[in-house]
């Protein structure tokens, strides 16, 4: 009955895991630099080398951190959903 278990799902999984760990990186990656970018250009245009490029620094790794616990998050969501089986009309 729980197709879920099984030498059959098991490539199911192992590609899972490699979608969220690149999305993990890709997700850090990005804000990181966008705080790169977003601070150099004000630097740039402000003169106020390099403080406003550490400050984007600074803010690219705190919004990625929470974007990657908003992902790792929903991920285990998800997984514990799965694990929970529907309750049936029977069981009541």
């Amino acid at each position: 009955m729980r197709d879920k278990e099984g030498p059959n799902n098991r490539p199911r999984q192992v590609l899972k895991a490699i979608g969220i760990g690149s999305s993990i990186g890709a997700e850090f990656a990005v804000a990181v630099y966008l705080g790169f970018a977003v601070g150099r250009y004000g630097d740039s245009k402000l003169g106020t080398d390099p403080w406003l490029m550490l400050i984007g620094v600074i803010l690219g790794v705190v919004s990625g951190f929470f974007g990657v616990y908003y992902l790792v998050s929903t991920f285990f969501r998800e997984e514990t959903e799965e694990e929970v089986p529907p309750e049936s009309p029977q069981d009541r």
